[in-house]
C-alpha cells in the first residue's frame, strides 16, 4: 500500500510540474507583473469584452524576444483553433502580458509557445454572456419588416426549437421553459423588452403584470431565445417589444401545477 501511495504522489508531482509557468486572466496588473482580479470566468456584452492574459515565467527570464499565444475554442468534446497572435517581450523579463477580446460565449483553451514551438503554459477560460444579455444565432443582413414568431419549447439545439408546446406542467418540468424568437430577418434593434402578463381569476383579462425585463442583443441577429421559469399555474401572455417600444411578438401559454 505504501508503494502504491508513493507512486500516486510521484505521479501528482510529475503532473503538476509539467508547466512551471502560469497563465492568469485578469482585469489589470501591477508593475511587477502581479495580476489584479485574476479569474477563469468572463462575462461579456453582445459586442464583447477584453481581458488581460498574463504569463508568469516563474521568476525566470524569457531569454527570447517573441512569444506565440494560441486560443482554441471547445466544440463538442474537442478544441478547435480559434485565434493566435505573436507578442514581443523583453528577454530579461520574467512575465509577459497581452490582451484579447472575446465576442462569443464558450470554453477556451489559451496557451503560450516559445520560439522552439514548445508549449510552456496553458489555462482555461469560460466566457458567458452577462445576465440580461441574449444568445443570438443565425445573423442576417436584412432588416426586420414583419412580426416575430414566438414559440415555447423545451430546448434549442443547433439553432432549432425542440419539443414546442402551448401548455406546461410545473410538477413535470420545474416550470422551466424556453421562449424562442425567430424574426427570419435581422431584429434591427439592440434592445428587446419582454412583458409577462397573467390572467386574473376574476375575469378574462391579462391584468396581472408578472415580469418586465430588458435584454441586449446584436441588431443583426434574426433568432434568439430567453430562458424563463414559471412559479405558479395560470394562463400567461408574453409580449415582446423593440427599442421603440413597438410590439413585435405576442403569445400565450397555459401553466398547470
Amino acid at each position: 500500500m505504501k508503494k502504491y501511495l508513493a507512486l500516486i504522489y510521484l505521479f501528482l508531482v510529475s503532473f503538476t510540474s509539467v508547466y512551471s509557468q502560469e497563465i492568469f486572466f485578469c482585469e489589470s496588473y501591477m508593475e511587477d507583473g502581479t495580476p489584479v482580479g485574476p479569474t477563469n470566468q468572463l462575462n461579456i456584452k453582445p459586442w464583447g469584452a477584453a481581458i488581460y492574459i498574463l504569463l508568469d515565467n516563474n521568476k525566470t527570464p524569457f531569454n527570447e524576444p517573441l512569444l506565440n499565444v494560441f486560443v482554441d475554442k471547445k466544440n463538442g468534446d474537442k478544441y478547435s483553433p480559434f485565434e493566435s497572435k505573436t507578442i514581443e517581450v523583453d528577454a530579461k523579463n520574467t512575465w509577459a502580458v497581452t490582451n484579447f477580446e472575446f465576442k462569443e460565449a464558450g470554453t477556451y483553451r489559451i496557451y503560450f509557445l516559445n520560439a522552439s514551438q514548445k508549449k510552456i503554459a496553458v489555462n482555461m477560460l469560460k466566457v458567458n454572456f452577462a445576465e440580461g444579455v441574449l444568445s443570438g444565432i443565425n445573423p442576417n443582413e436584412s432588416i426586420s419588416d414583419g412580426s416575430v414568431e414566438m414559440l415555447f419549447c423545451q430546448m434549442v439545439i443547433n439553432d432549432k426549437p425542440i419539443n414546442a408546446f402551448d401548455n406546461l406542467s410545473i410538477s413535470r418540468t420545474g416550470g422551466r421553459a424556453i421562449i424562442y424568437l425567430n424574426n427570419y430577418t435581422a431584429f434591427d434593434t439592440e434592445i428587446l423588452t419582454m412583458q409577462v402578463w397573467r390572467k386574473n381569476v376574476e375575469d378574462s383579462e391579462f391584468g396581472e403584470l408578472v415580469a418586465k425585463k430588458r435584454y441586449q442583443l446584436i441588431p443583426e441577429w434574426n433568432e434568439t431565445f430567453i430562458k424563463y421559469r414559471f412559479e405558479q399555474s395560470g394562463e400567461y401572455k408574453f409580449d415582446i417589444f423593440n427599442r421603440n417600444e413597438t410590439l413585435i411578438s405576442s403569445n400565450t401559454i397555459v401553466v398547470r401545477n
